[in-house]
């Protein structure tokens, strides 16, 4: 059975996410603000918790089934374990799974992505958005050798120390779109 809630209706949703204000009590006790995410602190009265994904559904720990509109901001396509992208998975774990060291995979990888768009000559791999947008800033500044950058005010760039200064996402939000105010959310 699918039910269609709206976010602000808070009192269906507080019916419908109970073990969800369960185990978000007992998170704030070891996570800072109770999740690992500013975005996920700004769902109210709290965020709900996942128990698994599949396609394009989440399904909650309070049993609701909802479609994920949201897909890990991206990389999630093909949606929730999709069985030729598990079996990928599973063959290459056995293999190991982190290194520290080039592999051949990473090139056959790279060399695809640059076939596919003739402005790319050459590709960095990194493990987040963030580091993304620092070795972005870091390249950009030493190839024109300027110190400053431009950012879109209100926007979400990443936690980076950088583009913190009015960010947007659950950090304004939070009144906590500058550094200071941002620290002083961690550190409560």
């Amino acid at each position: 059975m699918t039910m269609k809630i709206k976010l602000n209706d808070i009192a269906t949703f507080k019916a419908l996410m109970s073990e969800s204000s369960k185990l978000y009590e007992e998170a704030q006790r070891v996570l800072v603000g109770g999740v690992n995410s500013p975005v996920r602190a700004a769902i109210r009265p709290y965020p709900f918790f996942v128990r698994e994904g599949r396609g394009p559904y989440l399904f909650t720990v309070d049993g609701q089934r909802l479609i994920d509109y949201v897909l890990g901001y991206g990389p999630l396509i093909l949606g929730h374990a999709p069985e030729q992208v598990i079996k990928r998975i599973i063959e290459y774990i056995y293999r190991g799974w982190l290194y520290g060291a080039p592999t051949e995979v990473e090139v056959a990888l790279a060399k695809k992505i640059v076939g596919h768009f003739p402005s790319i000559r050459k590709v960095r791999f990194v493990n987040s958005g963030g580091e993304a947008v620092a070795t972005a800033i870091r390249l950009a500044r030493g190839y024109t050798k300027r110190r400053k950058i431009l950012k879109f005010e209100g926007c979400y760039h990443g936690a980076v120390d950088y583009v913190l200064v009015k960010a947007g996402s659950a950090a304004a939000h939070f009144g906590a779109h500058h550094l200071p105010a941002f620290l002083r959310m961690w550190l409560s």
